[in-house]
């Protein structure tokens, strides 16, 4: 677009010059024209003299444009390729350059900074990309445990074992402050505040996150051990107590009230989700937010309460997930709708299970193993096991995860390796920079993998599910579906293996998600294939150099069987069709594994062996349950049935029937009670009656937490001391009724009407009242109301004063030794605000005709003290007693 000056920048898109040489040395930048000469030249340009200037030389890569475009648009392109080279060149420096020049832009929120405590050093990866764009080397943290919190406005590095806290500047990739501090603390920022919290002596203290100095000494918070501390955005340290069940909430230096969760529990863990507190409390059963401010979900009966569970530190949506890691038990609470999904993860070794906590992204939840140096992918989709991402290879005690916008992030915090891995589920492998990610040795294979075949290219990772993205470093795989174990015969035994993921379930590179494999058409490996049907197209042996054994490579296998008389030999090792195949043959010998095509098949095909689906996964909805399995392996069944549970009486399954061999691969179960909980099995049917059945389901109940009380109102009874409350009733979720739980002044009484009363409070004050509805899925999110327990003023006469030649005296508390704080003089009777009644001092009238020790409280010309009530003209003032039908009493 031009203005008044010239041309504007105007993109062009530049093709390419198939004659351009190749990459070689750097030759010289483009100079700028002059402006005010034509493209031609003119006497202005050369200076004058009529020489006509010749026109530039046309750069390579623009061969394409026809001159006439190029002389009214070489303005631009000059301007766009000197700004794109210096965009270029700034890149390059944040690539290359560690402590880079100064004049380098702020990272984006697209990226994470990750430790590397075997050289010592932070990196900034990119997530989009993968790549690794800044690294801060850190003096002297080599070999040490290395912390990185970021908030969004600092980026803090904390060396665990010398307790140095540092600064990190992104524009100049350089310390910019460090502070010593004590060390076996754990740093936590959020919201711009910075805290220092030693779990084991139970302090908090607070730092400046910009000079890293204290600001407060530290703060004992009455109990040790502390829990895992987490920060919200709003500058909000929540700290929980597992031995005292309570939450301490810390704005910057100050303890606030804490919060009582229930008993002490010392399996008690904290969560930020979606920036709001969540509680596990394994000894109860609950996950819950912190403060009533949402639902509070019961985890299913056999739950474990003895077992150690974990959850992560953060997570940015409703979802929270709690595993017990002994037991491969799995609970995604969902905390804003009071979801429960249950899930019983596989284990394919007797060895003890070594996972970092859970994370959701997307349907998937996301286990770090550090046994095996890999990620164990569970898709709640499917109900099934995806291929597992390999990190490290390794066993890798510093193996965890977290979630960040839309990407997971999975970090060796003692190596160099580490994996991101975006929404849609593409897997990016990271090099943090401080030495190279070990691959597997030439030679070896990742358990279950197969073996890669010498000088054949590999497909890159990625994480199953994920969409194509070309010009990427990562893959994805194809679809597939169904279970991605290819073993038989439990497909709830054991955990896929490490694989390439670009091939589908049983070496099926283009099956559409969640559809199982198709009889006959699978490959040769599969045990349950038709017998004597060909499961791939034929394929060459593979021609290159002898190997001591010969690879197996993914992809179709051909298997054609001998005849009866004679056992098949196994598959021919085969070669990625990069090569088109010789389209005649020699026929094979009668020993050879390739027959001759007129072969005919067996005659009597052997019998299918049954496989069980996968164990169902189930999950509570609002009047229903809805469960999700894993089709069997092998050879198709003729269909799914579902095994109803003895305590089945009053349920409704759909479909009715079964579900067709072809999916989907899921029931609903409706009706039942929320008092009790069902478990459920699938079965698999074959031909000629065989069936083969699924570990039973987690158990799960036909209802979820019920919704929130509506129009709560309080309303103060007479005298005060308490009120009336009603609220409309919850939604109950599949829950025949409700109980309503009441919670006000640390007392909790319960009904199930919408209606009921409160009592024993005190006066003068506001009283916090909440309603909780409850069914035995747990209870919903509390509605709070303010029962105003002011004593209501009233405005009476004084008196008797008419005949007292005395000044009637107001004090400074009730009794007749308090200061006097205002007269009213004698013989005289005005009107007076009097707020409310309390017992004190006796007192007598002056011409001795009554005494009492009730004292009012009372305004007059605007002064506030106490007076005796016999100069009150009250109902009950002669007989020394409260007026109850007048007055309440201050407390």
């Amino acid at each position: 677009m031009a203005d008044a000056d010239g041309p504007g920048l105007v993109p062009l898109r530049l093709e390419p010059d198939d004659s351009a040489p190749p990459p070689g040395p750097r030759r010289g930048g483009l100079r700028p024209r002059r402006r005010g000469g034509s493209a031609t030249g003119s006497p202005a340009a050369s200076g004058g003299g009529g020489t006509t200037t010749p026109p530039p030389a046309t750069p390579r890569g623009l061969a394409r444009f026809a001159p006439s475009r190029l002389a009214r648009r070489r303005d631009r392109i000059t301007a766009y390729v000197i700004g794109t080279a210096v965009l270029a060149l700034a890149g390059t420096s944040v690539v290359v350059g560690v402590g880079a020049a100064d004049s380098l832009p702020r990272f984006g929120n697209l990226g994470a900074w990750l430790p590397n405590s075997g050289d010592g050093s932070v990196s900034h990866v990119n997530g989009p990309s993968g790549k690794v764009d800044g690294r801060v080397p850190l003096p002297g943290a080599a070999g040490h445990g290395i912390q990185v919190t970021e908030d969004g406005s600092s980026v803090l590095v904390h060396d665990e074992a010398t307790g140095a806290v540092s600064r990190i500047d992104p524009s100049r990739l350089e310390v910019a402050a460090q502070e010593t501090h004590a060390p076996g603390v754990r740093l936590v920022s959020g919201g711009g505040s910075s805290w220092l919290v030693d779990e084991q002596q139970g302090t908090v203290q607070l730092i400046d996150p910009t000079e890293l100095k204290a600001l407060s000494a530290p703060v004992d918070l009455g109990s040790k051990p502390v829990g895992r501390a987490q920060a919200d955005s709003r500058g909000t340290l929540w700290v929980p107590l597992p031995l005292k069940g309570q939450v301490v909430p810390i704005r910057g230096p100050t303890p606030g009230a804490p919060v009582l969760l229930g008993a002490p529990d010392p399996g008690m863990r904290l969560t930020m989700a979606g920036d709001r507190p969540v509680a596990t409390r394994p000894l109860d059963g609950t996950v819950a937010v912190v403060g009533g401010n949402g639902p509070l979900v019961q985890l299913p009966p056999d739950f474990p309460k003895d077992r150690a569970v974990l959850t992560p530190e953060t997570t940015p949506g409703s979802i929270v997930p709690a595993l017990v890691q002994e037991t491969g038990q799995l609970a995604l609470v969902d905390v804003d709708r009071g979801l429960l999904t249950s899930v019983a993860l596989p284990s394919s070794s007797a060895e003890p299970r070594a996972y970092a906590p859970p994370q959701v992204l997307g349907p998937r939840v996301y286990i770090p193993d550090r046994r095996s140096g890999s990620v164990i992918v569970y898709d709640t989709s499917k109900g099934a096991l995806d291929a597992q991402i390999p990190v490290t290879g390794k066993p890798s005690p510093g193996l965890e995860a977290f979630v960040r916008g839309d990407m997971l992030w999975v970090d060796d915090r003692q190596s160099a390796a580490a994996v991101v891995v975006q929404s849609s589920g593409k897997v990016h492998q990271v090099d943090k920079g401080g030495g190279p990610v070990r691959p597997a040795p030439e030679g070896s294979t990742p358990a279950g993998q197969p073996p890669r075949e010498p000088g054949v290219a590999q497909p890159p990772v990625s994480a199953p599910g994920a969409a194509e993205d070309p010009g990427t470093t990562t893959g994805a795989p194809p679809g597939g579906g169904g279970r991605l174990d290819p073993q038989p015969p439990d497909p709830g035994s054991g955990v896929p293996p490490v694989q390439d993921p670009t091939s589908g379930p049983g070496g099926d590179p283009a099956g559409p998600p969640g559809n199982p494999p198709n009889p006959g058409t699978n490959p040769g490996t599969n045990p349950g294939a038709n017998p004597g049907t060909a499961t791939g197209p034929n394929t060459a042996p593979s021609a290159g150099p002898p190997v001591a054994s010969p690879p197996v490579v993914p992809g179709p296998v051909v298997t054609t069987l001998a005849p009866s008389t004679a056992p098949a030999p196994p598959p021919a090792p085969t070669r990625p069709a990069t090569t088109p195949a010789p389209t005649t043959r020699s026929p094979a010998p009668a020993t050879s594994s390739r027959p001759p095509a007129s072969t005919p098949p067996p005659s009597t095909p052997p019998p299918v062996t049954p496989v069980p689906p996968g164990t169902p996964q189930a999950t509570s909805t609002p009047g229903a349950i809805r469960l999700v399995f894993a089709p069997s392996s092998g050879v198709r069944p003729t269909g799914y049935t579902l095994s109803l549970p003895a305590n089945s009486a009053g349920l409704t399954v759909t479909p009715e029937s079964s579900v067709g061999g072809g999916g989907p691969f899921q029931f609903t179960v409706r009706a039942g009670s929320c008092d009790q909980t069902y478990s459920f099995r699938v079965v698999a049917n074959y031909p000629g009656g065989r069936t083969a059945t699924s570990p039973a389901s987690p158990p799960a109940r036909t209802c979820t937490v019920p919704g929130a009380v509506g129009a709560l109102k309080a309303t103060p009874s007479a005298g005060g001391h308490g009120g009336t409350l009603t609220w409309r009733a919850a939604p109950a979720n599949g829950a025949a009724g409700l109980t309503y739980r009441i919670e006000f002044n640390g007392t909790v009484q319960r009904t199930n009407q919408t209606t009921t009363t409160v009592a024993g409070l005190q006066n003068s004050r506001i009283h916090q009242v909440r309603v909780i509805p409850e069914n035995a899925a747990g209870r919903g999110t509390a509605a709070t109301t303010p029962l105003n327990l002011t004593p209501p003023p009233r405005t009476l006469t004084v008196g008797p004063n008419r005949l007292n030649p005395t000044p009637v005296k107001i004090r400074q508390a009730p009794n007749t030794s308090a200061a006097i704080v205002a007269t009213i003089p004698g013989g005289q009777e005005p009107n007076i605000q009097v707020h409310c009644q309390a017992r004190g001092g006796s007192a007598t009238r002056d011409d001795g005709s009554a005494t009492s020790a009730i004292w009012d409280r009372v305004t007059y010309n605007g002064v506030t003290g106490w007076m005796t009530d016999l100069y009150v003209r009250t109902t009950n003032s002669d007989r020394g007693q409260f007026s109850p039908n007048q007055l309440w009493q201050c407390t």
